[in-house]
């Protein structure tokens, strides 16, 4: 969810030590998947893993998701003869599974993300820049500590540090952002970008191809006004 970026290097250097270690590699793109690009954050930064997990939009909107990998794998969860059943195969027990109705419609939506990916990603992608840029310009305009980051549709604000502060994606970065997005001044601010109609999902605003640039712009805008208007009521003197 762009909590922290992933590093490339780090995720080309983890392939590598996995492969020579014969170790298998999983992806969460439940949320990434068909997002950050058509094959997913794998894709965009060309390190590809075993097993993949998938969900949100595999399904189309119904309830559902998906593992996918190397057949190496998942023929693991194969049904064949009855001993293999009995007792190598590997359970793999589900509400929804093999549902026709989820897979008809993920089926569907998987053929409009192909279709339109020429036009979709490059458009989204470019509002979430836009996104990012205005956050991280406004927060420089107030001499405030915070920035902004994401590399695609998801943008991830956080007060109180730099990106020059976190490296690569460990648990002490993720549990010190988590840290700094609890701060008091975060709830105020999704308030005050609420009462100028804007609605962040926490630190968080996800894009989509129903955005346009001037609603962008808008944000932006709020951001800047919320930002003034805390800085004047002394709430973000944490971060000066």
């Amino acid at each position: 969810m762009g909590l922290i970026p992933s590093d490339r290097d780090f995720l080309k250097k983890l392939r590598k030590i996995t492969k020579e270690k014969g170790v298998a590699l999983i992806f969460d793109e439940v949320v990434t998947g068909f997002r950050d690009a058509p094959g997913g954050t794998q894709e965009l930064y060309g390190v590809i893993p075993e097993i993949t997990v998938l969900g949100k939009i595999v399904a189309g909107g119904y309830p559902g998701g998906a593992v996918t990998g190397k057949r190496e794998y998942l023929e693991l969860l194969e049904f064949k003869d009855a001993e293999w059943n009995a007792l190598k195969k590997i359970p793999h027990p589900g509400t929804y599974n093999a549902n026709p109705q989820c897979a008809a419609a993920g089926n569907a939506c998987l053929g409009v993300i192909l279709k339109e990916k020429e036009s979709v990603y490059p458009y989204v992608n470019s509002l979430g820049e836009m996104l990012k840029k205005g956050f991280n310009d406004v927060l420089q305009d107030w001499r405030l500590r915070g920035f902004a980051v994401g590399e695609t549709s998801i943008i991830t604000l956080t007060l109180g540090a730099t990106q020059e502060d976190f490296g690569i994606s460990t648990f002490e970065a993720a549990t010190k952002i988590k840290e700094l997005q609890g701060h008091p001044a975060h709830g105020l601010l999704n308030k005050a970008m609420i009462n100028r109609g804007i609605h962040l999902m926490s630190s968080r605003a996800i894009l989509s191809t129903a955005h346009t640039k001037e609603e962008v712009q808008k944000t932006i805008d709020a951001f800047d006004e919320s930002l003034q208007e805390m800085k004047c009521l002394g709430l973000l003197r944490d971060f000066e």
